[in-house]
């Protein structure tokens, strides 16, 4: 298990007391302890992992010019919590950022440890999501898949791909592109809303690559449907009059030539449990890339199984 690396800033030093105790015997949390000090957090930020603790009681230095620092130097969206004796000195504090919390003393113990481990784990989920779209990535769909199968459940797994995306891309650019992932995303979950039973999920495995899991196998027809009808109704408002007159995009090769390119559909592969049964994730993979390069050579959104 990896680390879940916490830095408190504690001149007093009674809040890393009490968390060298409670987490004593959680091997994995490393709990390191600084004081107040710029130069300090300058050499000790940056390795961070999931969240920061600040002692507001009797720092040596301003809390403004922590936050200040905090809010000029930090990219991560890591969860900050400011512990306090004094709500109104805490509330005074104009914080820049959502991602700080605080907690009024006295602590509760037990509260406060299952408070810690509650950020860690939703640290851990959201670590594991594609940023872009805040879906689950490969390794938690990964590790979903691994316990279906351990629990013996009936189920297909849907890959979903956008044809012709890369070269969308190219021709009008990140704006648009970006867009499209948007639009995608927010088809995906409202078709999912609809037709999902509470045990499925889906995946956003890479840049226009989808995956779901469904363990009502009777739905797979209708949410596929689902998914192609609403894309290529949606995906024509990407185009401009003249290229949906054509049929096609204009975009320059490899090789400096001009190459005609389909209006964007999707391939969609199903495979079912079975298909994972003794099988490692390299030679599902492989099967999966077989089928999915044979529906893109079609013009037009296809479902392979």
């Amino acid at each position: 298990m990896k680390d879940k690396n916490i830095l408190v800033i504690d001149d007093k030093g009674d809040v890393i007391k009490l968390m060298l105790d409670l987490f004593k015997n959680d091997s994995h949390i490393k709990i390191k302890s600084i004081k107040s000090n710029i130069e300090d957090l300058k050499k000790n930020f940056t390795i961070l992992d999931y969240m920061i603790i600040i002692n507001e009681d009797d720092l040596d230095c301003d809390l403004n010019d922590i936050i200040n620092f905090l809010n000029y130097h930090f990219s991560q969206k890591l969860p900050i919590f400011i512990i306090s004796s004094d709500e109104g000195t805490v509330k005074n504090h104009k914080f820049m950022s959502s991602v700080y919390n605080y907690i009024l003393k006295p602590l509760e113990k037990d509260e406060f440890k299952n408070t810690i481990k509650y950020i860690i784990k939703v640290c851990d989920y959201n670590k594991n999501c594609n940023p872009f779209s805040n879906i689950p990535g490969r390794f938690i769909f990964k590790n979903k898949v691994q316990n279906e199968i351990k629990n013996g459940t009936n189920f297909n797994v849907l890959y979903v791909d956008l044809n012709n995306f890369k070269e969308f891309s190219e021709y009008v650019g990140l704006k648009k592109t970006n867009e499209v992932l948007v639009m995608f995303s927010q088809l995906l979950f409202n078709i999912t809303k609809k037709y999902f039973n509470t045990n499925d999920v889906i995946g956003h495995v890479d840049g226009d690559d989808y995956v779901l899991l469904l363990t009502d196998t009777t739905k797979t027809e209708i949410i596929c449907d689902k998914i192609i009808k609403e894309f290529d109704k949606k995906i024509v408002d990407y185009y401009s009059n003249e290229d949906l007159k054509k049929g096609f995009i204009e975009v320059l090769n490899r090789s400096g030539h001009l190459e005609k390119i389909n209006i964007m559909g999707i391939s969609i592969v199903i495979m079912k449990s079975s298909d994972f049964l003794n099988k490692t994730p390299d030679d599902i993979y492989i099967q999966m890339m077989k089928l999915k390069r044979i529906a893109k050579t079609k013009k037009c959104s296809t479902i392979m199984s």
